[in-house]
């Protein structure tokens, strides 16, 4: 469960923050606005019409039961959200920075990596953790692509302890204690980013 949250946390991060900055950056709206309306219908689309003919298309290729396709997948579940807040909080911040960042010398990248970036952190942090707690709390996925036991994530494991015979109470409260420790020390930690990133489009500039 941390190899797949952490691991497909970073990649949907990594992928949302430069598609955020470059839409919000892009000298062209119309193009840019065409492309946020595209994510956000995509964000209207139930997930559950999808499982069917991916689970058809990945067994053809034999990649089921692969922790690294599952995770594939749960980037790709969450960039559309991803870019379009983190799209949201780059507009926020001003174009003079960066152009004062240039005439100084700095290329886009490090632009990008020692302006922009430390500026956008509370955001950055919320978004990351809205990523890790909707991954490592996802069910239906995990359920449906993974068969092996040592393979299955938390809550596929906490799914097998149901059966026809009835529920393994004991061993699933253990393991729903384990389940939300994770969760539990993410907030801890970015709390106060977490808070300030929700709250940042809330003050009226």
């Amino acid at each position: 469960s941390l190899l797949v949250s952490l691991g497909a946390s970073f990649g949907a991060l990594i992928v949302s923050v430069l598609s955020g900055y470059g839409l919000s950056r892009i000298g062209f709206k119309k193009l840019s606005n065409g492309l946020l309306l595209a994510m956000y219908l995509t964000q209207m689309i139930p997930g559950f019409l999808l499982m069917l003919p991916l689970f058809l298309m990945l067994s053809k290729f034999g990649m089921i039961n692969n922790l690294f396709v599952l995770g594939i997948i749960y980037i790709d579940m969450v960039i559309a959200f991803g870019t379009i807040m983190s799209k949201g909080f780059f507009d926020r911040i001003p174009v003079s920075l960066e152009e004062a960042a240039l005439i100084d010398g700095c290329g886009t990248l490090e632009v990008l990596y020692r302006i922009v970036l430390p500026v956008s952190l509370p955001a950055i942090m919320a978004i990351f953790s809205f990523f890790f707690v909707n991954i490592w709390n996802e069910l239906f996925l995990a359920v449906m692509f993974l068969s092996s036991n040592d393979k299955m994530t938390i809550p596929a494991a906490l799914n097998s302890f149901i059966s026809k015979a009835g529920i393994s109470w004991g061993v699933m409260s253990a393991g729903l204690v384990v389940a939300l420790l994770p969760t539990i020390i993410v907030f801890a930690f970015a709390q106060k980013y977490i808070i300030a990133g929700l709250t940042e489009g809330a003050v009226k500039e």
